[in-house]
């Protein structure tokens, strides 16, 4: 069976890695019987994301990736989008479609899945958590393509979790609604939170990193201050694959030795789990998931730019769920400096999950979920 996941959004990066996780869980369950491919216009795909349990269809939309919060400019890479899909479809050839595509960005889209339906394909809206009342504009076309062409919308969180998904989606007669739970690293691969007698790394993470480097500068002053506080730390400053070249080399430029701060692009990182004590980053759906997971301390700084409320609804979910999670309004060197020394000089331990139930979607369910009924007793699933 051949499951076509398309990750292309306004930067790309966050759906990438949520698709691929769902790609990993596929495999997890059905082994070889599922052919996985995910396609992405996040620049050098391969070499950022690429693993042998899935695919890589490189889509070459990396105008769209530069223009953050240029509607219009968006809406117009939509013709492109749908020929490079379409492209795509013709030679993947899929039994399922999973699209976290809905009615808000309108464009050219529909050609895209008037495709789909001709050729008999299962079309699934993948939904994350959080959304702004803009993302879902247009609620007529919005209903226009559940009723003709989506099989099914999957939620990837708890119902409790959510907001701004409209109700023309939860309450739809035409396409079945089911909150699966969080999709993020399989259980067991990051391990629990870290030994406090290992050496005391802060790392801060920017996601796709294009709107980034504010954070990673407090980062960097923060740790100054803390260490000055008599905190011995080294600071991995992790910069996303959108981070542009120029920001990494002036922030690189900017450090002294003796300061013991390290930057890293996204895909040459060092592993974390076995020495973080503390991790600061922006409240992107996938670090949030990660770091409930594997319960490293943690501070995050929602963006807020062009009016995003979504990070800030999601840090207060985490952080009022997960006694690791903690969360802050500005980017404030001051305020990083002292979380930074709660956790390390104050040996504050990570705390416990506050739910009584782990947040990951099942993945069984999960993939029966995503193949639908038919196809899943087909294929012995």
């Amino acid at each position: 069976m051949r499951v076509l996941l398309s990750g292309t959004g306004r930067t790309g990066v966050g759906q990438t890695v949520r698709l691929t996780r769902i790609a990993r869980l596929l495999r997890r369950v059905a082994g070889d019987r599922i052919t996985a491919t995910v396609a992405t216009g996040v620049p050098r795909a391969r070499d950022l994301f690429g693993a042998p349990d899935y695919g890589i269809a490189q889509l070459d939309t990396p105008g769209r990736l530069t223009r953050w919060g240029q509607r219009g400019a968006f809406e117009d890479d939509q013709s492109t989008l749908a020929r490079e899909l379409l492209e795509v479809i013709d030679r993947v050839e899929p039994h399922v479609f999973v699209t976290p595509h809905h009615a808000g960005i309108g464009g050219e889209l529909p050609k895209v899945y008037a495709e789909l339906r001709r050729r008999g394909v299962r079309v699934v809206l993948s939904l994350r958590d959080q959304y702004d009342a803009e993302d879902f504009a247009d609620r007529d076309l919005l209903v226009d393509h559940l009723r003709r062409y989506i099989d099914e919308v999957i939620v990837w969180a708890l119902p409790g979790a959510t907001q701004g998904i409209p109700d023309e989606i939860l309450s739809s007669r035409h396409a079945p609604v089911t909150f699966l739970g969080f999709v993020g690293p399989p259980s067991g691969v990051d391990g629990g939170p870290p030994d406090p007698d290992t050496h005391r790394v802060v790392t801060c993470q920017v996601g796709g990193g294009i709107d980034g480097l504010p954070v990673l500068l407090a980062a960097a002053a923060a740790a100054r201050r803390a260490r000055a506080l008599g905190c011995d730390l080294e600071l991995r400053l992790i910069a996303g694959p959108l981070t542009p070249p120029a920001d990494v080399a002036a922030l690189a430029g900017g450090l002294g030795r003796a300061d013991a701060i390290s930057t890293w692009r996204f895909r040459d990182s060092p592993a974390r789990r076995s020495s973080e004590r503390l991790r600061i980053s922006m409240a992107g759906y996938n670090t949030c998931v990660e770091t409930a997971c594997d319960g490293v301390p943690a501070l995050l700084l929602p963006r807020s730019r062009h009016g995003d409320r979504e990070q800030a609804r999601r840090a207060a979910w985490f952080a009022g769920n997960f006694a690791n999670i903690s969360t802050a309004a500005e980017v404030d060197p001051d305020a990083m400096a002292e979380a930074i020394v709660a956790r390390l000089l104050l040996s504050v331990e990570a705390g416990v999950s506050a739910l009584p139930i782990d947040i990951r979607a099942d993945p069984r369910l999960s993939c029966r979920k995503l193949l639908g009924e038919d196809l899943s007793m087909a294929f012995d699933l």
